[in-house]
């Protein structure tokens, strides 16, 4: 969790940097660059933010799971399908 909150973090201030570049830029070639930084940026905290919404899910998931002793199925983040009973 942590990790992919630094990533955010960090991606949030790269995103911040693009748009101030993008704001001050006087030629287009620059604001071309600015503007693809921009996007990189919000596609990657997009990602991060899903990626970590999707490891909430699994750990709430398992909680309730253990709970009530379901079988759990989980995907894998190599998108494998792991099966998993718990006693």
């Amino acid at each position: 969790d942590s990790d992919i909150q630094k990533k955010i973090d960090y991606e949030i201030r790269m995103r911040d940097g693009a748009c101030k570049l993008l704001a001050a830029c006087s030629q287009r070639d620059q604001a071309l660059e600015a503007s693809k930084s921009l996007l990189t940026c919000s596609s990657r905290i997009l990602a991060y933010m899903s990626e970590l919404q999707r490891m909430k899910e699994a750990q709430v998931m398992q909680r309730v799971a253990r709970r009530s002793g379901f079988l759990l199925f989980s995907v894998a983040p190599s998108n494998n399908v792991c099966v998993n009973s718990i006693s």
